[in-house]
């Protein structure tokens, strides 16, 4: 063989890996790119769930912006602000009147699944027990307020 045909396969060879290695360029940008994207989708759908969570938990802060767990003379120095007899602001409501609407209006609305007395048709390989069934029905009324929670049952 003359230098001439090994010199051509040279050639032919670096041509496969540069476009090769072009290829795999491509491949690498289009990654980084989805995955740019992803992290951006996730992020909105992050922030949004937050946001979501905040407006459920936003009942826990009073207007003033301190947190409804204050100090109970915290919380006096708040209901006689402007009063000197110590009384309420009007139209506020008191902690026990707003308690009273918000498990009021949880039972009466749509999204309340009411009690589960039995076990579910779907569970059909076992036998929920007592404190099982109670256990689903706390995680059920934490789904429909919007709360996280964690169960755990010894075993």
């Amino acid at each position: 063989m003359d230098g001439s045909g090994t010199e051509a396969e040279q050639a032919r060879l670096r041509k496969l890996r540069d476009a090769r290695s072009g290829k795999l360029a491509a491949m690498q940008e289009s990654q980084r790119d989805a995955i740019e994207t992803h992290g951006r989708v996730t992020a909105n759908a992050r922030l949004d769930f937050l946001m979501q969570q905040a407006e459920v938990f936003s009942h826990f802060v009073r207007e003033d912006g301190a947190s409804a767990g204050a100090s109970k003379r915290g919380r006096k120095k708040a209901a006689g602000a402007g009063s000197p007899s110590g009384r309420r602001a009007k139209g506020r409501k008191s902690e026990n009147e707003e308690d009273q609407e918000l498990v009021a209006a949880a039972m009466d609305g749509p999204e309340s699944t009411g009690r589960l007395t039995k076990q579910p048709s779907m569970l059909k390989f076992g036998t929920l027990r007592d404190y099982q069934l109670e256990a689903l029905n706390w995680l059920i009324n934490l789904y429909d307020t919007g709360i996280n929670g964690i169960l755990a049952e010894y075993v």
